[in-house]
């Protein structure tokens, strides 16, 4: 990963992922000449092309926190650990209520939140975890990993595309504010011909990090359009990039969306990633490069 990069991916983490201010930050790093679609709270959406079929592209924001158990002198236990690189959550910042409440703290090969004695947090509440990003090589480190990810591609997508014969949706979903029916409401906005969602895997559901994004053939009652698959097949076979196909467990968004989130087609893209939605997960940069061109090359070829 070149610097330009590393430092491009990582300003993403320097703001607290979950507060309403993070979608107007956003906003004002588009440089491109792309219009903003007025949307609720928590929705921001950027269109480009005008005339021809409508395209809707999904990226979910996702919160990531944890739930207080166990309440001891302050102390309170973490219910899962990330695997490889658990050295690096220690002194993650908590937040409760959008102020600090703690850091996350390792003792006797134990992982427990330590909550500052000002906060008034007690057993059931949910503590939010800032985003945080380390950069190894080719792997990215982090809490908040999915919505750090998302960000980019969403950016890139609007900053990078001009003269588009379509009318293309930008749309990044914000669920800490409106919930996964923020997708369900730009959907009603938008009224698209077709619907992808881009979103994250984990790496153990028949995908592996490392071999580029992934295409959802199944995902829950999801299916894939036959059309959008062939489609993308063509594409990425004609500009020589690879996919992974993939059938998931289930995903409820993909649910929704697959039934009522488009009139000829869905689809899903997604970045493998490990211990996803954990303290702290880990994905391949390359991958995210990789889903960043085939999604350029899908915006302009579909």
């Amino acid at each position: 990963m070149t610097q330009t990069n590393e430092g491009n991916i990582k300003s993403y983490a320097d703001h607290f992922f979950l507060s309403a201010d993070f979608t107007i930050q956003l906003k004002q790093r588009i440089q491109n000449a792309s219009q903003e679609i007025s949307m609720p709270d928590g929705i921001v959406c950027h269109k480009q092309g005008t005339n021809g079929k409508k395209f809707l592209f999904l990226f979910r924001l996702l919160p990531n926190g944890v739930i207080l158990q166990k309440e001891e002198d302050n102390r309170y236990g973490v219910g899962f650990l990330s695997g490889t690189n658990e050295e690096a959550m220690y002194g993650q910042v908590l937040y409760h209520n959008k102020k600090e409440a703690g850091i996350i703290r390792k003792e006797n090969d134990q992982i427990f939140l330590q909550i500052f004695p000002e906060c008034t947090c007690k057993t059931g509440d949910i503590c939010e975890l800032k985003a945080q990003l380390i950069c190894k090589g080719n792997m990215l480190y982090g809490s908040n990993l999915t919505s750090i990810i998302s960000s980019y591609l969403w950016e890139n997508c609007v900053n990078k595309l001009n003269n588009i014969e379509k009318e293309i949706y930008f749309t990044l979903v914000n669920e800490a504010i409106c919930g996964t029916g923020g997708y369900l409401e730009a959907v009603k906005i938008i009224n698209p011909d077709y619907t992808v969602l881009i979103s994250c895997v984990p790496d153990q559901e028949g995908c592996k990090m490392g071999d580029g994004p992934a295409l959802a053939l199944k995902n829950g009652n999801a299916v894939i359009g036959l059309e959008m698959k062939k489609k993308f097949e063509t594409i990425a076979k004609n500009a020589d990039l690879m996919f992974q196909n993939f059938v998931g467990k289930t995903d409820k968004t993909a649910e929704l969306l697959s039934i009522c989130g488009t009139r000829e087609g869905f689809a899903e893209i997604c970045i493998p990633v490990r211990y996803e939605n954990q303290l702290f997960a880990e994905s391949d940069w390359k991958d995210v490069e990789k889903t960043l061109n085939f999604l350029l090359k899908i915006i302009y070829e579909l």
